[in-house]
């Protein structure tokens, strides 16, 4: 750890590579009567610099870059800059610009300005990093959303669970510094394939050379990180891992060997599955048709062909063919089909018959005997977005709607920026049924699933629980009634009109709290848009939009 300095943390005129490191409070004070500002590198001399998996936190600059010198700058997370984190052309007599820099893996939160005094001559290049909008030009793969810092005022400056930049670095990786050093492994198959044969590829922050083994076969020779591994014939029935050595900069091989994940080749497997789902849309259109989509896709060989005849998509596990697939439907390998879910209304193609749930509901695909083949139950959706698997597990998440193409990750914000917005616990006329409303203060998608509402300070997840794949839209507000059973758009939970409680917990615990008291009929009770703290009543309930302006309003302080 490099803590404080009011003058250049690193000087140097050599060939350099540091990693692993954390630098902190690099920022110019009252004894630095230099012309320029802290800079936690000053590179020159013509020569090369490596950083790689470091931290940058509160200083003026990262780095100049001058005198035809040149940054490699990989897996670095920078935070809190005050001014320029890197920059090239000084401006000061007797100093010519650096040559350039390339930028790879990094997360840029908290500067004025990621690149300054760039000229004509400026080699620069910037890919797979998050940041400032200004990164986006610069090269492929980046991107301009918060990465989600965990806390870097107090020294975590890790990724939180839904940042954009998970697994969106280059060969799979996290961006920013907080990734393993040594060798990564990108490309493996599905834990069972059909596929014979495999291409892996090797990366990883600073490793320039690896060599590599399958299962306990010899070792490999050297090889350039640009050259993939090739396995084919790969045999039926058995299993496969590749083990890598990873080399950096420095001649430096790794201690420990990174293991892919292993996987088993099986020539008989193939697999039809629900890929993707679009229950509230808006604007997604197919073929002319706008509403429910559903895809399904085949795993299996390109040219094999799987007939659908017979088989059964529904809603309803206790009637496998609520929609039956008509004579002559096949579907390809590695192929897509794509549904509307609602009646058929004259248009081409085919249609379920019957329409998505944008509160939640189930699909199953069944055989022509009604066995189960596969299956997804959600719950609340966000409009215009789709849920869909992904990666070789493929797991479940929020996805950007691309039918008939692979899927793509929709980024989320964290459950920290969710509000109790509304609830109204005593109906007489205006709504039969209590509710609670929530409000999504990140200006991205928040995943409900794994969050629970309670009336009891101590039931934590033990409260009323969201389904798994239950989201809430970026500045969105959703209401839930709380009716005490379990049904889409529903809450498990009902609510006092004379005082109560209402906590929202995920597994670390509370997120948002209140207290309330007696309620009157017919009339809700809320948080104002301002001044902030401050709980009104309505007269007009308003569930699942702003609140209005209150009949009265009051402070509410509760310790937590």
């Amino acid at each position: 750890t490099f803590n404080g300095s009011g003058d250049d943390m690193l000087d140097l005129e050599a060939d350099a590579y540091i990693e692993g490191n954390l630098f902190v409070h690099c920022v110019r004070d009252a004894w630095n009567t230099a012309s320029g500002e802290s800079n936690v590198l000053s590179a020159g001399a013509g020569r090369t610099y490596w950083l790689v998996r470091n931290v940058f936190h509160d200083a003026q600059h990262v780095a100049q870059v001058k005198d035809e010198a040149f940054l490699d700058f990989v897996n670095n997370t920078v935070t809190d800059i005050s001014h320029a984190a890197i920059y090239f052309d000084l401006g000061l007599p007797g100093r010519g610009p650096g040559r350039g820099a390339y930028v790879e893996g990094c997360v840029f939160d908290g500067v004025a300005e990621v690149f300054a005094g760039v000229v004509s001559t400026t080699d620069l290049a910037v890919h797979w990093s998050i940041g400032p909008e200004e990164l986006l030009p610069w090269g492929q793969g980046n991107l301009s959303d918060d990465p989600q810092l965990i806390d870097p005022v107090q020294g975590e400056y890790g990724l939180a669970p839904t940042s954009p930049a998970r697994g969106a670095g280059p060969n799979g990786l996290d961006m920013g510094a907080c990734v393993p050093a040594g060798a990564s492994i990108s490309g493996e198959p599905t834990h069972t394939t059909w596929r014979t044969a495999a291409t892996l590829t090797v990366g990883g922050p600073g490793i320039v050379a690896y060599r590599y083994r399958v299962n306990e076969e010899p070792w490999s020779a050297v090889r350039a990180i640009a050259e993939p591994i090739h396995l084919t014939a790969l045999s039926d029935g058995s299993s496969f891992q590749v083990a890598v050595f990873g080399q950096d900069l420095t001649g430096r091989w790794q201690d420990t060997p990174t293991l892919s994940r292993p996987w088993t080749v099986d020539s008989t497997y193939r697999r039809l599955h629900i890929n993707e789902v679009l229950a509230a849309n808006r604007s997604v259109t197919w073929e002319g048709w706008l509403g429910g989509l559903v895809e399904l896709y085949y795993d299996a060989p390109p040219g094999e062909s799987l007939d659908l005849t017979g088989m059964g998509l529904t809603d309803r596990p206790d009637e496998p063919h609520r929609f039956t697939f008509p004579a002559g439907v096949v579907l390809m390998g590695q192929e897509y089909l794509v549904l509307p879910a609602d009646a058929q209304d004259g248009l081409d193609g085919i249609h379920l018959g019957y329409g998505l749930d944008r509160d939640g509901q189930g699909l199953y695909l069944c055989d022509t005997d009604g066995t189960l083949l596969d299956a997804v139950e959600f719950g609340r959706q966000v409009e215009d977005c789709s849920i869909g698997r992904l990666g070789p597990e493929r797991a479940w998440a929020l996805t950007i709607p691309t039918f008939g193409q692979p899927n793509r990750p929709q980024a989320t914000g964290p459950a920290t920026h969710l509000r109790i917005n509304e609830w109204f616990t005593h109906g007489h006329v205006r709504f039969e049924d209590d509710f609670i409303e929530l409000f999504n203060a990140s200006p991205l998608p928040v995943c409900l699933g794994g969050l629970a509402i309670s009336d009891n300070p101590a039931g934590g997840l033990q409260g009323a629980a969201f389904e798994p794949l239950s989201f809430i839209g970026g500045g969105a507000y959703a209401a839930f009634d709380a009716v005490g059973r379990d049904a889409p758009g529903e809450l498990n939970l009902r609510l006092s009109a004379e005082q109560g409680h209402i906590i929202l917990f995920d597994n670390t615990g509370p997120l948002d709290w209140v207290l309330y008291g007696p309620q009157m009929a017919d009339i809700s009770q809320g948080r104002l848009q301002q001044p902030p703290g401050l709980y009104g009543f309505f007269e007009l309930p308003t569930p699942g939009a702003a609140n209005p302006e209150p009949l009265s309003a009051w402070t509410q302080t509760l310790p937590l």
